[in-house]
């Protein structure tokens, strides 16, 4: 009984096919055009379906607003161009060959200004800044004053004279000179005649200028009573005793032999008298 496959493949070609020539056929290797899907993507295709459903069926209303960071921002041209030539001139610098360099003579061509010539050139162009914008209406007017006024006749005369002195004295022979003995006319007070003096002036300015309206009246006190006359009298004949004894002349005595009114015992009467007490 034939399959439903032979019936379908029309007679003529299984006609062919059966008086074909097995020999003749070639063995050739089968490309399977439409390949199963391996479970890795078919894994993927199910997660895309499930985004894809879900991005369909997303609801708007559950979102909210959140401000974006910018955590890596893109460079601009000109960083990029700036990285370029960095990493350009880097290059040219590793690969640099030194040995195909020339010694020339450096020439100064335009000197850098020392500190002073640069703050000089501040302050100039300040004060240029400060005239241009000088405002003219907070000027007021004032009258001028003769600082320099011209000489008189009289002082004319006087430096001419002055002048003339000092030309004499420039132009003075000393040799023409002759030596003197000087004269001390009026020879200067030392220093202690002159502080006695500038007292003794301001003791009379002070005498001179006194107030007596600041005086004050006190009654006196006697630290010092006088002596009554004994006192005075003893005092004079204690004075006249001492006046005698400072002047009394010891070669007016005169020699004079003593007389023993009471004569000492001797050494035997005392021995005696000790024995005799014992």
């Amino acid at each position: 009984m034939a399959t439903d496959a032979q019936q379908k493949v029309p007679k003529q070609l299984l006609g062919d096919i059966a008086k074909a020539d097995q020999a003749k056929l070639n063995h050739v290797d089968v490309d399977e055009k439409v390949q199963l899907p391996s479970p890795e993507v078919i894994a993927q295709e199910k997660q895309e379906q499930e985004l894809k459903e879900k991005v369909q069926n997303f609801c708007k209303d559950n979102l909210k607003h959140t401000v974006s960071v910018e955590k890596n921002p893109l460079p601009d041209q000109d960083v990029i161009a700036q990285e370029k030539q960095e990493k350009a001139l880097k290059d040219s610098v590793e690969h640099f060959d030194p040995a195909k360099l020339k010694h020339t003579e450096p020439e100064v061509k335009n000197p850098l200004p020392d500190s002073d010539a640069i703050s000089q050139e501040k302050q100039e162009k300040a004060l240029k800044e400060s005239v241009e914008h000088f405002n003219k209406t907070n000027l007021k007017h004032t009258e001028p004053e003769v600082k320099n006024p011209l000489p008189d006749n009289e002082a004319i005369s006087q430096e001419k004279q002055e002048k003339a002195f000092k030309e004499s004295l420039e132009h003075f022979n000393k040799t023409s000179l002759r030596p003197t003995e000087p004269a001390v006319k009026n020879p200067l007070p030392d220093t202690e005649v002159i502080n006695q003096e500038k007292k003794e002036v301001e003791l009379r300015k002070s005498v001179s200028e006194f107030d007596k309206s600041k005086l004050a009246h006190v009654e006196p006190e006697e630290k010092l009573t006088l002596p009554d006359t004994e006192v005075i009298q003893q005092e004079k004949t204690e004075l006249e005793k001492k006046k005698g004894i400072e002047q009394f002349n010891r070669r007016s005595l005169k020699h004079i032999e003593t007389e023993e009114k009471n004569p000492l015992p001797s050494k035997d009467d005392i021995d005696l008298e000790k024995k005799c007490c014992k």
